[in-house]
């Protein structure tokens, strides 16, 4: 993907070049990557990685993301939503 002159293929909006946070899940754990590099629609906020950054959380997911190489450890609150009636 060209740094300057990617367009969205959701809306034909060109990016914008930006870090973000990810947060996922791996089995019963929540883990959280900083500063990666991505692509931001501004119209319709979709988000793309380039391969690069594709591989490298890839090579973190496959080795299970040792805590012995994470940056650092926040707790985090957990929500939950009321049960909704059904209809």
């Amino acid at each position: 993907m060209s740094d300057e002159s990617f367009v969205c293929p959701e809306c034909d909006t060109a990016t914008e070049k930006d870090d973000v946070n990810v947060s996922l899940w791996e089995a019963e754990r929540l883990v959280l990557i900083e500063n990666v590099p991505v692509r931001i629609c501004p119209q319709c906020q979709e988000q793309y990685y380039d391969q690069e950054t594709r591989l490298e959380i890839e090579k973190l997911r496959s080795r299970g993301f040792p805590l012995e190489e994470a940056t650092r450890v926040v707790e985090a609150p957990v929500f939950s939503l009321p049960p909704r009636n059904p209809r």
